[in-house]
């Protein structure tokens, strides 16, 4: 186990840091309530993109509503 508590296998070197940002990052987007989606939109820069579903979504109000859109879809 890492010294963040994950039972996943770091790669050697990986700081403590990134271990938790990641972590974080894929706990919050298992998330079930609307705090934790926009909680997780802000693990992305103000002008972040992402590429998903055929849509570029831009900036934290993009990844929201990807949030939203994807839970509705599951």
């Amino acid at each position: 186990m890492s010294k963040t508590g994950s039972s996943c296998a770091w790669p050697k070197g990986t700081s403590i840091k990134k271990q938790e940002l990641f972590e974080r990052f894929y706990r919050l987007l298992d998330g079930n309530d609307p705090e934790e989606s926009k909680a997780w939109s802000e693990t992305f820069t103000l002008n972040g993109e992402l590429v998903a579903f055929g849509q570029t979504y831009k900036g934290r109000a993009g990844m929201l509503q990807i949030m939203c859109t994807a839970k509705v879809i599951i």
